[in-house]
């Protein structure tokens, strides 16, 4: 299968709170995925450096020209 999105070792802390620690995952062309996590996890913080919103502190995020989210 062909990975559209692919992240590995994706850190992001906000001053000295750590929010995302050693993330790994990759989504495949037409897989269908879910984000589930309690209040603060991550979840909004994940999203918006997909979208590059926001920067990360370490790690990489590649995402496929034609991959849109």
């Amino acid at each position: 299968m062909t990975s559209i999105v692919t992240v590995e070792h994706l850190n992001k802390n906000y001053g000295k709170k750590e929010i995302l620690h050693n993330i790994n995952f990759n989504v495949n062309k037409n897989q269908i995925i879910a984000l589930i996590g309690e209040n603060g996890a991550g979840k909004t913080t994940l999203i918006n450096i997909l979208l590059d919103l926001i920067s990360y502190n370490s790690g990489t995020v590649n995402i496929l020209d034609n991959g849109r989210l």
